[in-house]
């Protein structure tokens, strides 16, 4: 969507790009390409900026210090252990630790993954990272956010606490949940653990997967955490009007589904 934003007689032209990313490389790679020559074609008379936001679909991967925590399934799959539950839930708690996962993304990590396969960074995210100055550029300077994903959705939760099946028509909010739990006694709000690695749904635990991508040929790929910070903020490396992210975050007061809402403050030099 273009806007035309006007403060006396400064003029900029922003450019603000809804993204909703593939999970697989090839049409991600599709996706980012299909940007990038938008951007380059469009004229601009005026300065120009162009900022992208939403689910730029990059999760955490299944890094090398996890190994001794994942535990393979007698179907073969791997899974977090309780014990790497405990970990990963200590290091979103606090937010410098938080920054030390977020150095595990998929769009910067370094290393080798629990198979002990050197982690290769995919061709869509490179080119992404090319192209756009990333959120995650800017986290040694700013508060990195509670992760977007996998958050467990809240009805689910609710039905195990109150011991019957409920399914929720209307987003939720914190201050909601919190005036029916002074009513009713014990808290409906979920912990962290609950949040990220309490979905139990049909037999299954859905957030402790520890999965391979499939490579080009077929082959098992690097694998992930069904964890992450899905939802991002980037800025075009061709803006010529100066631009920075000021703030990255979730809104972990509203319930929906299994991602957070995403909020960020860009500031803008015209």
């Amino acid at each position: 969507q273009g806007v035309l934003l006007q403060r006396g007689d400064a003029r900029l032209d922003l450019v603000l790009l809804g993204a909703n990313l593939d999970s697989q490389e090839e049409p991600k790679l599709a996706q980012v390409q299909a940007m990038h020559r938008l951007l380059k074609a469009r004229r601009r008379a005026n300065p120009f900026c162009a900022v992208m936001w939403g689910d730029l679909n990059n999760r955490l991967v299944a890094y090398e210090e996890l190994k001794q925590h994942v535990l393979e399934q007698p179907n073969g799959e791997l899974q977090l252990a309780e014990s790497g539950v405990s970990m990963l839930v200590d290091m979103i708690a606090d937010p410098m630790k938080r920054r030390q996962l977020l150095a595990k993304d998929a769009l910067v990590y370094q290393g080798q993954d629990v198979t002990n396969r050197k982690f290769t960074i995919a061709r869509c995210d490179a080119l992404m990272s090319r192209i756009f100055r990333l959120h995650i550029e800017a986290a040694d300077r700013i508060q990195v956010p509670l992760p977007f994903y996998k958050h467990t959705p809240l009805e689910l939760l609710m039905s195990e606490k109150l011991g019957v099946r409920l399914r929720l028509e209307d987003v939720a909010l914190s201050e909601q949940i919190c005036r029916a739990d002074s009513q009713r006694g014990p808290s409906l709000l979920p912990d962290l653990r609950q949040r990220y690695f309490g979905w139990h749904q049909g037999g299954k635990d859905l957030q402790l997967g520890v999965k391979p991508d499939v490579a080009e040929d077929g082959s098992p790929g690097s694998t992930y955490l069904q964890l992450g910070w899905l939802e991002g903020v980037a800025i075009y490396q061709g803006s010529s009007a100066p631009a920075k992210l000021l703030a990255w975050e979730t809104e972990d007061q509203i319930s929906a589904f299994d991602h957070l809402p995403l909020r960020a403050t860009v500031g803008i030099r015209f």
